[in-house]
């Protein structure tokens, strides 16, 4: 009842320790049973080659011990593995003692070893645990080092507000996202791949649509899928231009028409400009102005995305006339009148009237504020009839004289 086993040295000469494993029988003899008393041991040195093969030599032997062969400690590991969810992941690592190797498992006890590392899933957010032991030379397995892998969930992407609309030619502002607390972002050109950026700050010299992209990244360094932002330039409507017929300069009862250059086009409006304030009930494309109406003119044009052109100034002036104009002639009694005046000399004009028996009906003192400043009479509770009408300076002195008809 014997086992047999073999330990090979490639060293010549000097002191080694050599381990024969009886779980590792030589080839071609009985394995080892655990029921049989084995009680004595023999050394066959240089086994296997002849006397006359290795010539006469001496061997020498000491410290002969029976045992079973130790185990190897755990191998060394990084204990925990982090990863984002959904990113490439590599093949575990252990480092095992020289001579030694690896067998991975699934579970902490039992279970087949495999000596192929295990490369973790990233789909699933959690944390799973691998096992790790060393067997060495004499097959001898040691305990099991656990690596707990950890998957991090992404986080969703940041909240955007797409299309950004930004009129062609207008100041842009930097883009914006709103990432979840704690969370940081990052800017692409691209949907995938490429560099990060700073925030961008869209160009509007060209109309046409960019697409931007933002993710956010967690404290645990994962980051979210991209978010879509497309920036969209609209072009602004033509530059209207605008001109001024049959006159540019008016006295009491002539007109003139403004006219822009720019088409009704679909989704225009229009918003005129009186020095600088919006008249609010003018939205045609062309404006009538009488003597009430001078003063500097302009007109913007915006289209159906929002974008607007400003046109050009058209002023409409009063025109040189020394008559003093009295209308409606004949009247019912209420009529206007008129004179040129020097819109910078605000000196106070008066305004007589008198029937056609001279009697004074009417006395009022005015401030001339501009070219043809209207100054009302109402004749209305007097008899029909010709009325002389005299406008004189602060001094008293007659200026202008002029006869109106009442007619009821």
């Amino acid at each position: 009842r014997s086992v047999e086993t073999e330990a090979t040295v490639t060293t010549a000469s000097g002191w080694q320790t050599l381990e024969f494993n009886f779980a590792n029988p030589a080839a071609g003899t009985a394995a080892m049973n655990l029921a049989f008393n084995y009680n004595k041991v023999s050394i066959f040195f240089n086994f296997g080659v002849t006397g006359a093969t290795a010539g006469e030599r001496t061997y020498y032997f000491d410290d002969v011990k029976f045992g079973a062969i130790p185990a190897p400690a755990a191998p060394a590991v990084t204990a925990a593995v982090n990863y984002c969810q959904n990113t490439t992941a590599t093949p575990l690592t252990a480092t095992a003692t020289s001579g030694n190797t690896l067998l991975w498992y699934t579970v902490a006890t039992g279970g087949t070893g495999s000596a192929t590392p295990p490369t973790p899933a990233t789909t699933t957010a959690g944390t799973t645990n691998f096992y790790v032991s060393q067997v060495n030379a004499s097959s001898v397995e040691g305990p099991r080092s656990m690596i707990a892998v950890t998957v991090t969930g992404a986080p969703a992407a940041p909240t955007v507000v797409t299309p950004v609309a930004i009129c062609q030619g207008s100041t842009s502002q930097t883009l914006t996202a709103t990432p979840a607390a704690g969370n940081t972002l990052s800017w692409y050109t691209a949907a995938m791949g490429g560099t990060a950026i700073a925030a961008p700050t869209p160009a509007t010299s060209m109309a046409g649509t960019t697409s931007y992209y933002v993710s956010q990244t967690n404290t645990q360094g994962c980051q979210s899928s991209r978010a879509l932002i497309n920036v969209v330039v609209n072009a602004r409507p033509a530059t209207p231009v605008l001109t001024a017929g049959p006159y540019t300069r008016l006295f009491p009862g002539l007109t003139t028409t403004i006219t822009a250059s720019a088409a009704a086009g679909t989704g225009n409006t229009y918003e005129w400009f009186k020095n600088d304030i919006m008249l609010g009930s003018q939205t045609a494309n062309s404006l009538s102005v009488n003597v009430n109406g001078l003063g500097t003119y302009k007109m913007q044009i915006t289209n159906a995305s929002g974008c607007s052109s400003m046109s050009n100034m058209v002023t409409i002036a009063d025109s040189t006339n020394s008559r003093l104009f009295v209308y409606p002639n004949p009247s019912s009694g209420q009529f206007q009148v008129r004179f040129q005046s020097d819109v910078n000399n605000l000196q106070p004009r008066t305004l007589t009237v008198y029937d056609g028996r001279g009697a004074l009906v009417f006395s009022a003192r005015y401030v001339m504020f501009g070219a043809y400043t209207p100054i009302p009479v109402d004749l209305s509770n007097h008899p029909d009839g010709i009325y002389t009408v005299y406008l004189m300076d602060k001094d008293g002195k007659r200026i202008k004289t002029e006869r109106v008809v009442i007619y009821k």
